[in-house]
């Protein structure tokens, strides 16, 4: 057993229930209501995506600084070994591999059209904010003080995996849990066997970066 995950067995459960409401809060809940209560906040349009990740990010960055007293490394955000990078691209070409093989039974039809329509440049700032973002919040976070809690990382990526899957349909249609919804299963295993945040955000980029190679030919 690792230092890192030592430590997080060591912040108490209701301090990790604040920083699940904190991942969960602000970055789905908050903007959601927003958007249905009509609010003067940003929501609603893929760019406010980088706004609220960022939010949430450095709020639970701060907790985790300042509350738990734990270091990033907590999170495993450590130094990719060579193998981890090596495994981050194996893992992206199998999710790539298995979305363009479901895609041709069950298209993504909602969503890919507004991403697109944020242009080059929206759309690479998208990739590398949810890249970075998701894998802090729903790997880094969820998947470590959930399994320090549970005293189980796999129930806590099974876990972890029925959220974020569940919050991606409203989106992009129930068609995203066949054709991407395995790619997040992958990058959850990833995680679950490797440890390592920076590979997984490795594996994250390359399976989106094809909305941006479709965006660039639309231009």
């Amino acid at each position: 057993m690792s230092h890192a995950f030592q430590s997080a067995r060591r912040v108490p459960a209701h301090l990790v229930l604040i920083g699940l409401l904190i991942v969960y809060g602000l970055n789905w809940a908050v903007p959601d209501a927003a958007r249905a209560l009509g609010l003067p906040l940003p929501s609603g349009n893929p760019l406010s995506v980088v706004l609220w990740n960022w939010l949430t990010v450095g709020v639970l960055i701060v907790f985790v600084h300042r509350v738990e007293r734990l270091d990033l490394a907590s999170l495993r955000i450590v130094r990719p070994t060579g193998d981890d990078l090596g495994w981050a691209v194996g893992f992206a070409g199998a999710a790539m591999g298995w979305s363009w093989a479901a895609s041709m039974i069950a298209p993504v039809e909602q969503g890919t059209d507004t991403l697109v329509a944020l242009g080059p440049l929206g759309v690479l700032l998208l990739l590398l904010t949810v890249a970075t973002t998701e894998e802090i919040l729903w790997r880094g976070y969820v998947v470590e003080r959930l399994g320090a809690v549970l005293r189980s990382r796999a129930a806590a990526c099974f876990i972890g995996l029925a959220i974020f899957a569940a919050g991606h349909v409203p989106f992009f249609g129930t068609s995203w849990l066949l054709v991407h919804g395995v790619g997040a299963a992958l990058i959850y295993g990833l995680f679950w066997w490797r440890r390592n945040l920076p590979a997984c955000m490795l594996t994250h980029l390359i399976v989106n970066a094809p909305v941006l190679l479709v965006t660039l030919f639309a231009a």
